[in-house]
């Protein structure tokens, strides 16, 4: 498993699960960290290991229309080079802003 934290978020990645989880408030300058090291793990992911990639978003403290727009690149991410990337454990509040904005499909929501 490798952690990395921004700005007071921390996103983990276990590349042998394909768990990818999000924990703490996701805003300004360690939003945009952590979704630049997110595509990272993501792209260098050998679907040999898991076929699946799981955003976790249980121990998110924030959930915001920038967080929406995360999850959404990884999922195109993923999506672009033939891995299938599944969301869980969103809050309702962020179900909310998907279903509002429109996305609630495409994230699985």
């Amino acid at each position: 498993m490798i952690t990395a934290s921004f700005n007071g978020a921390t996103v983990s990645w276990n590349s042998a699960t394909g768990d990818l989880r999000l924990r703490g408030d996701l805003t300004g300058e360690g939003l945009l960290a952590i979704r630049d090291w997110g595509e990272k793990q993501i792209a260098a992911h050998n679907a040999a290991h898991a076929s699946v990639i799981r955003i976790d978003l249980a121990e998110l403290a924030s959930a915001s229309s920038q967080v929406l727009s995360l999850v959404l690149c990884w999922i195109r991410l993923g999506q672009a080079s033939g891995k299938k990337i599944t969301v869980t454990n969103a809050s309702n509040k962020l179900r909310e802003l998907a279903k509002v904005s429109g996305l609630d499909a495409l994230l699985l929501l």
